[in-house]
């Protein structure tokens, strides 16, 4: 596996192994063009220390009809990717006949929200595995995209990156994907920066010294800007920039530029020198990882066909392997935040000396996100990007003093724990966890859209995978805020991921009390009283810990039999059973439900024998416990 940088009691040297089983999160700068890799390639990428792969979503293979979608190939990707702890950049493009009227996949669709659509059901279905996507491929050339700037920016980019918020307001938003026309980047950041959260550049030449020449180096008044002098110029300069398509075929005649292999091994690690010396450049995605087989295509991969190596594959892994990923994690205006191993008295802020005065044990000596408080007013959705090599739990230590939390926490759960801190101001920051797979996270900013109320910045902290307590309890049933349930229902809830058993409070009043651990989803409460509010709550338990589920609430309706809700069972009462008797088998009808007094859905002889037991007679109170 790549080296990436120790999540786990301390940090790993910079050349040392790793411990099995440990959590690894990193800023990993190393990546490669893979188009649709097979499991063999993404073998070759975790073999070869290569974090990174661009691959190809090419809209008029993936959508061949409107609303028809061939999803197989790319979820063959995801799969292995994620199972090899390889993160993809996902590059959209290409228009389908059926939305341009057959013009050829470099032709804009005729209807913007045709595309739109496309990209809403790519980001909604892989948003637990890719977290950039890329908007087209080289629109700056004709052969790539046949329409103007402005085309570009009004129906591919515009829209593509609407959707991308929509679907996900975590992913990043990648472009122009630009083969190297200044003039055409700067269109494009003038008019929609805003849209675009990764500015994506590509350069080739014979030269390293020439393709930097490009990204910042000296050029006459009248030459094109280099892409520094664009980002600056544009008002863009601070986004993160990937330098997404560089490489050197090697010789067998089919391209002007070619290379010997040892050649483009060389050109690899000048290159990858000179890209370290610039950390405003956050990646690289070299073309390509394996030779296309068709006659007359150059032979750019640093992999035959066949999967052997070139030289330049060993030379790209022994550098990884002496270079590894940043101990920093990227933030979105070039500024970086350092990874640290949190404790009693660490300082969790970089910028002030506050310190953790006590912390959950589950969390003590795990590594984290030390972020800086003079940041705490920004609002950028997508504000720390860093990697993780499988699954881990994020814990977010936000401000007790927040009112509501931003957007891109809504899938974030509350602990119930809490960090406390020597800010006297502050006091303690609430802890909140999200569990994610083997992919890059991205967190927003303190005060993104909808936070209020948080006067200090987040810090964050990172554990593998199961080693926290559980996740909350959820779906519970009776329904939160239910009336006119059964006295003698039974308490349900799904099962929460990580948890071993369950803490069963229950009552007719707040805070309800405890009452049992259960191994299960079910508790039952006995005969509850009749038209009376019950309040309860589920903790998950583990090993670690409890998390706490909110406490619920529902009133009971009459008891069972009472359809008529007189206190009392007769005749008025067997007059609807009458009505509702289904027979074994079959279902309740619709506003019979009550009348299923054994809950197995149908209205039967099971039924009518509850409900013999309960009758009372007129103006005597049912016997609440008749149902037992």
């Amino acid at each position: 596996m790549y080296k990436q940088v120790l999540i786990a009691v301390a940090m790993v040297a910079m050349n040392g192994a790793t411990a099995p089983g440990q959590l690894l999160v990193s800023q990993s700068l190393y990546g490669i063009n893979t188009h649709i890799p097979s499991d063999g390639m993404v073998a070759k990428l975790q073999s070869g220390n290569i974090a990174w792969a661009r691959i190809d979503l090419n809209w008029l293979h993936m959508e061949p009809s409107k609303g028809n979608f061939n999803w197989g190939p790319i979820d063959a990707v995801v799969n292995s990717a994620n199972q090899r702890g390889i993160h993809l950049y996902a590059g959209l493009g290409y228009t389908p006949g059926w939305a341009n009227g057959g013009q050829g996949g470099t032709v804009p669709p005729t209807d913007p929200n045709d595309w739109k659509d496309f990209v809403r059901a790519v980001v909604n279905r892989y948003k637990d595995s890719i977290r950039h996507y890329g908007m087209w491929n080289e629109p700056d050339l004709d052969q790539f995209f046949s329409g103007t700037t402005s085309q570009y920016i009004n129906i591919i980019l515009v829209p593509g990156a609407e959707a991308i918020r929509e679907a996900d307001p975590t992913a990043l938003r990648c472009a122009p994907d630009l083969a190297g026309d200044s003039d055409f980047l700067e269109d494009v950041l003038n008019a929609a920066k805003d849209y675009v959260d990764v500015v994506t550049v590509h350069k080739y030449d014979e030269q390293v010294s020439e393709i930097m020449k490009k990204f910042d180096g000296w050029h006459l008044p009248w030459q094109d800007k280099n892409y520094k002098e664009v980002l600056e110029d544009t008002g863009a300069w601070g986004k993160a920039v990937w330098f997404t398509e560089v490489g050197w075929p090697t010789a067998d005649g089919t391209h002007v530029d070619e290379v010997t292999e040892q050649e483009q091994a060389d050109l690899y690690v000048e290159l990858l020198d000179e890209v370290r010396q610039r950390p405003w450049i956050n990646k690289i995605f070299f073309y390509e990882l394996k030779d296309d087989p068709t006659a007359g295509i150059p032979k750019w991969g640093i992999l035959y066909d066949s999967l052997g190596e070139k030289l330049a594959y060993g030379a790209y892994r022994d550098y990884v392997s002496a270079h590894p990923p940043s101990e920093a994690v990227t933030v979105c205006d070039l500024r970086r935040y350092s990874l640290v191993a949190f404790s009693v008295g660490s300082q969790y802020f970089s910028d002030r000396s506050f310190t953790i005065t006590s912390m959950p044990a589950y969390l003590a000596g795990c590594t984290g996100i030390q972020t800086k408080n003079d940041d705490k007013d920004e609002t950028s959705e997508a504000w720390i990007d860093f990697d993780l090599d499988r699954e881990a739990d994020v814990y977010v230590a936000y401000d007790r003093r927040a009112t509501s939390l931003p957007n891109w926490m809504a899938d974030y759960t509350e602990m119930g724990d809490v960090i406390n801190v020597s800010d006297s101001g502050q006091g303690y920051a609430r802890l909140y966890r999200r569990t994610f797979p083997v992919r890059e996270v991205v967190l927003g900013a303190n005060m993104a859209a909808g936070a209020a109320g948080a006067g200090s910045n987040y810090f964050v902290l990172i554990l593998p995978g199961g080693t926290g307590p559980p996740e909350k309890a959820a779906d519970p049933n009776p329904p939160h805020l239910a009336t006119g349930v059964r006295t003698n229902a039974h308490l349900t809830w799904t099962a929460a991921a990580g948890a071993t058993s369950y803490d069963v409070y229950f009552g007719t009043s707040q805070p309800p009390s405890f009452q049992d651990n259960v191994p299960g989803t079910a508790f039952d409460p006995g005969i509850m009283s009749p038209q009376t509010d019950h309040f309860w709550r589920i903790d998950a338990v583990n090993d670690v810990g409890a998390t706490p589920s909110e406490v619920w609430s529902f009133t009971t309706g009459s008891g069972p039999g009472d359809f008529d809700g007189d206190t009392d069972v007769d005749q008025e009462d067997f007059g609807h059973f009458q009505t509702c008797l289904t027979g074994s088998g079959n279902p309740a009808g619709t506003g019979c439900q009550d009348a299923d007094l054994d809950s197995d859905t149908d209205v039967d002889l099971s039924d009518f024998s509850i409900f013999q037991a309960c009758l009372s007679g007129p103006n005597v109170p049912a016997d609440p416990g008749c149902a037992d």
